[in-house]
């Protein structure tokens, strides 16, 4: 009877022990911030687009001021279609003399 009860007390008292223990939780929250900053350009793919414009004048003024306003019109239309200015370039510009029969 005397190990029953010495049983008993040392089973009460190691469950009082047990029982008695306090978990503490930190809860102080800790940050990190981790910034960056970075940018990347590349190049399209290249594509190269010729566009011809033909006309017949009586004299070379004639040709030349109607290829400027021809000219004129198709950079609108690819500026209007998004292209940047910077992408559009004109190759060349040649007048020549074309006889009645060549027409």
């Amino acid at each position: 009877m005397k190990y029953v009860g010495f049983a008993l007390i040392l089973a009460y008292g190691f469950c009082t022990v047990m029982f008695a223990q306090e978990i503490q939780v930190n809860l102080q929250k800790k940050t990190s911030a981790v910034t960056t900053e970075d940018s990347i350009t590349a190049d399209a793919e290249v594509a190269v687009v010729v566009i011809g414009y033909l006309n017949y004048a009586a004299t070379q003024e004639a040709a030349f001021q109607e290829n400027i306003r021809a000219s004129e019109q198709i950079t609108k239309a690819l500026l209007g279609a998004g292209l940047s200015k910077s992408n559009i370039e004109t190759e060349k510009l040649r007048l020549g003399r074309v006889e009645q029969d060549d027409k």
